[in-house]
């Protein structure tokens, strides 16, 4: 009776050790799978520097949208514009780079705007912010729409850059790119008077307080008292850039 107990014990012994190996011999096919590599941290690894190496996707309209802008706006070169978007942006992160809004060469007073308010933050944290190696991938328009007063472009661009943080607590290694997807807003006002009470999705801003400025042509900030520069009307300019 106790031969057989112990053989008992032993068969299910080996049972229990041959399911273990079982379950291990598919664990590593499914990393192999998922990860390329049964190495689970190595796999991980690789895996994050795939997605820190691959641009991230644009929503391209432009095929779609760009007829119906040349349409209403037969001058519109989207060429240019894109080449265009694309330098602002190398000079909006070298704006604030250098803390400096002069850097933006033939931007307008909202972009500008925007610039200031962030190398204030940056200046009120103490930190200042480095970007280097920038590489545009794609640059696509996503969405045109027509108003009564205001016609709106919304742009996409794909790009990478090494990016520090000089001031922090703990640095950030520039040891890989980040991918970042930028939407920028150009801006064609027709009419100030219809575009009205919508002045505030416009982006017009006291430069000086960063207040929104409901009346478009207003010559005052009506908080601070701040002379403003006078929006432009019946130009195609960048109004904002941000980072999605």
């Amino acid at each position: 009776m106790g031969s057989a107990v112990h053989i008992m014990g032993i068969l299910v012994g080996i049972g229990l050790i041959s399911i273990i190996i079982y379950v291990i011999l598919r664990v590593k096919q499914f990393l192999r799978m998922l990860l390329g590599t049964s190495d689970i941290v190595k796999g991980l690894k690789e895996r994050d520097l795939s997605i820190a190496e691959t641009p991230k996707s644009v929503s391209g309209m432009t095929n779609l949208m760009l007829p119906k802008i040349q349409e209403d706006f037969p001058s519109f070169n989207w060429t240019e514009w894109q080449h265009k978007c694309e330098n602002t942006i190398r000079e909006y992160l070298e704006s604030i780079e250098q803390q400096d809004t002069e850097v933006l060469k033939d931007a307008s007073v909202e972009l500008k705007n925007q610039a200031a308010m962030q190398i204030r933050d940056d200046v009120e944290r103490k930190v200042r912010q480095h970007f280097d190696t920038i590489d545009i991938h794609q640059t696509e328009i996503t969405n045109y729409a027509k108003g009564e007063g205001l016609c709106t472009i919304l742009i996409q661009s794909s790009l990478a850059y090494l990016h520090t943080i000089d001031g922090q607590d703990t640095p950030e290694i520039r040891d890989r790119k980040e991918q970042h997807r930028f939407n920028l807003e150009l801006v064609y006002v027709q009419d100030l008077e219809k575009v009205g009470n919508y002045a505030t999705t416009y982006g017009v801003t006291c430069h000086n307080c960063g207040a929104p400025v409901s009346d478009l042509g207003a010559v005052c900030c009506p908080y601070c008292g701040q002379a403003l520069d006078p929006v432009n009307i019946r130009v195609w300019h960048i109004n904002k850039i941000t980072d999605r």
